[in-house]
């Protein structure tokens, strides 16, 4: 009965392991995906800096700058 139960104890045991492995391996998945997205948010946040509302202002503030460009030259 002893050479069972000191079975049973070690084979828990490697149960316990692999679970814990398995554990830490999902952990570290985790931070991957959770790395991944931040980093995917950093990156739309770059893109989301010029959005639509600001690419026309930009646009608008180049037409002014060539129609002052254009009056300055003219005074002169």
């Amino acid at each position: 009965m002893f050479p069972n139960v000191t079975q049973l104890v070690t084979k828990f045991s490697e149960r316990e392991e692999a679970t814990e492995d398995e554990e830490v391996e999902e952990g570290e998945e985790k931070e991957k995906k959770k790395k991944k997205k931040k980093k995917k948010k950093k990156d739309d946040l770059r893109k989301a800096e010029v959005t639509n509302g600001q690419q026309s202002e930009l646009n608008v503030n180049v037409r002014l700058k060539s129609v002052l460009m254009e009056v300055h030259e003219k005074c002169q």
